[in-house]
């Protein structure tokens, strides 16, 4: 079991090693969502890899059809004047849905070229730094990072995403990264992982044979975080505030899928459309589940026990991990499990007891100071709440709310339970909506 102080625990899923290549899928309707007009039409035919919509939007590629099917339906989901939001819905032509599409690769490893490419293959993964490889890739045109780090730490180390996907693909993962690096001309490559990970000698090989450095840190939560990594983990200690291009420090960043779906595209010309989705169970020591999936799927087609978590009344499933997953249903939840869709992002999904973990009753704070210990970003959360619950000023409670790591450990500390993270969540969407 992983413990915080504080006694809380949550239940650790072990790594789970992936079995490559992913299985051919059953063909299944796919939902897209972009953001500007499609360039289709309600019942037209399209190939696998045809574009669907060309973005406007700078460091956003083009969105493409997965696969070879049929536009089923096209709805206008959002017409705001600033945020237009389209939904498809695709329908593979074949029984089964092919995991990959063909894509040459760009020549030579010039930058603009392979921006090209990129472009018509999106979505790639906005978790790239906290902005997106596209967006880093577009500003080091303009501002060169001396950096390129892969963020191989577990967001949260109890259910090891990251770490099983480096040791199922160490050596695709090491190619990726070195070609992110050649791309942007940077001297300094670095995959950043725990001390404990079971493969390290197999990553030392291939990293030393494609010139990276490797980093074995402490996976103390929330490490992972963009924000926190380039703090600790570089020499120079460089700060990054969150949502901040990392460029902006001369530093890019990239998970270990995007690396990896690089690195397999470099071998095959084959570009990888669908993805691990790791699930992690409520019991002690369970072994993680691994599904590949396609974005757009139903969620709860993945695992029998999603559907069964739907009509246990103790159950609710996360997206990500167990701190700060946002919540996608629960028993009794107003949203219907069975329309939430797989998302590009997250590879994360945690099943736990609904009252896990236990939350008391709200208390006097006691200045204990836990939250402040264990802050990542040195914040003092319990002078932040009084300054919220007082509605600011915000000259002085904005810049603390703008480097909030949203990580919720001061919350899962609080022995008096009061409602730190959720109350700065509000603060900052009131923030936000003032400043519009």
């Amino acid at each position: 079991m992983a413990r915080l102080r504080g006694g809380m625990e949550f239940p650790a899923g072990r790594l789970r090693q992936i079995a490559a290549p992913p299985p051919r899928l059953s063909a299944t309707p796919v939902v897209m969502h972009v953001r500007q007009r499609p360039e289709v039409h309600t019942g037209q035919h399209v190939e696998a890899g045809q574009t669907v919509c060309e973005s406007r939007m700078s460091g956003r590629g083009n969105r493409v059809s997965p696969f070879e099917g049929v536009i089923a339906r096209m709805e206008l989901l959002d017409d705001d004047a600033d945020h237009k939001t389209y939904e498809l819905q695709i329908i593979c032509d074949h029984r089964e849905t092919p995991t990959s599409i063909s894509v040459d690769l760009p020549s030579g490893r010039k930058l603009t070229n392979w921006l090209r490419v990129l472009s018509r293959i999106d979505p790639w993964a906005e978790h790239d730094g906290g902005v997106g490889l596209r967006s880093q890739l577009e500003s080091a045109k303009d501002r060169r990072p001396d950096t390129v780090m892969l963020n191989g730490l577990d967001r949260f180390a109890s259910f090891p995403d990251s770490s099983s996907l480096l040791a199922s693909f160490p050596d695709a993962a090491a190619a990726g990264l070195r070609l992110i690096a050649d791309l942007v001309e940077a001297p300094d490559a670095v995959m950043v992982v725990a001390k404990d990970m079971q493969i390290a000698g197999q990553l030392r090989s291939d990293c030393r044979r494609h010139s990276i450095r490797l980093m074995m840190k402490k996976n103390t939560y929330p490490t992972a975080h963009p924000s926190t990594l380039a703090w600790v983990a570089l020499r120079d200690a460089r700060r990054l505030s969150p949502g901040v291009n990392p460029i902006s420090q001369h530093l890019l960043m990239v998970n270990p899928w995007t690396a990896i779906r690089l690195g397999r595209w470099l071998e095959s010309q084959r570009l990888d459309i669908v993805r691990p989705m790791f699930i992690g169970w409520p019991e002690p020591d369970s072994h993680m589940t691994v599904r590949y999936a396609l974005p757009g799927q139903s969620l709860l087609r993945l695992h029998d026990r999603l559907e069964q978590c739907v009509n246990r009344s103790t159950m609710q499933v996360l997206l990500g991990h167990p701190m700060n997953g946002r919540k996608l249903f629960s028993s009794g939840s107003e949203v219907d499990p069975y329309d939430v869709l797989v998302p590009e992002d997250e590879l994360l999904l945690t099943c736990l007891a609904m009252d896990a973990p236990a939350v008391g009753q709200v208390q006097a704070c006691i200045s204990c100071g836990w939250c402040a210990e264990v802050c990542p970003t040195r914040l003092r959360p319990a002078e932040m709440y009084r300054l919220c619950k007082r509605g600011g000023p915000a000259d002085v409670l904005l810049p603390q709310l703008n480097w909030c790591l949203d990580c919720g450990l001061c919350s899962y500390v609080c022995p008096s339970s009061l409602p730190l993270t959720q109350t700065f969540r509000q603060m900052t969407a009131r923030f936000e909506r003032i400043l519009k």
